[in-house]
């Protein structure tokens, strides 16, 4: 390091560099191919396509301009799971929530009483226990 120019650094390796080798990118437990990443305006395409169809129908127009256009291959998505999980990330941004127990209690019967404040307090029962305990107590 120098005092004048404190921000650069010269680092200066001694070691052995033929042992380092290739390992699998993030989460992946094979390396059979060699993580490229994609360029960023590819997942601003992604988003603004957002709702324009399903994930596969943008992945397959994305690749086939991208092909038409005999760009490099990082111009396009990796795959219709990155595609995917773009979407949902941009779809996550705009819930005030992540739990579904609202949108449940709108399509079921199962959940009669949720209470968000001061803290979540969720009733929930099926009619037909109800009635079994309603059936149980005329008999006593």
């Amino acid at each position: 390091m120098r005092p004048d120019q404190p921000n650069k650094v010269l680092v200066d390796y001694t070691g052995d560099e033929t042992a380092a080798g290739q390992f699998p990118h993030g989460n992946s437990s094979s390396s059979t191919r060699n993580y490229v990443r994609i360029q960023p305006h590819v997942i601003h395409d992604v988003r603004s396509a957002a709702g324009s169809g399903t994930a596969q129908n943008i992945y397959q127009s994305m690749v086939a301009h991208a092909a038409a256009d005999n760009q490099h291959p990082t111009s396009a998505p990796r795959n219709t799971e990155q595609v995917r999980n773009t979407l949902k990330r941009e779809r996550n941004k705009g819930r005030l929530t992540r739990d579904n127990v609202h949108e449940f209690a709108l399509d079921t019967n199962f959940i009669h009483h949720i209470t968000t404040f001061p803290d979540l307090s969720v009733i929930i029962y099926a009619p037909a226990v109800i009635n079994i305990f309603r059936f149980a107590a005329q008999l006593y």
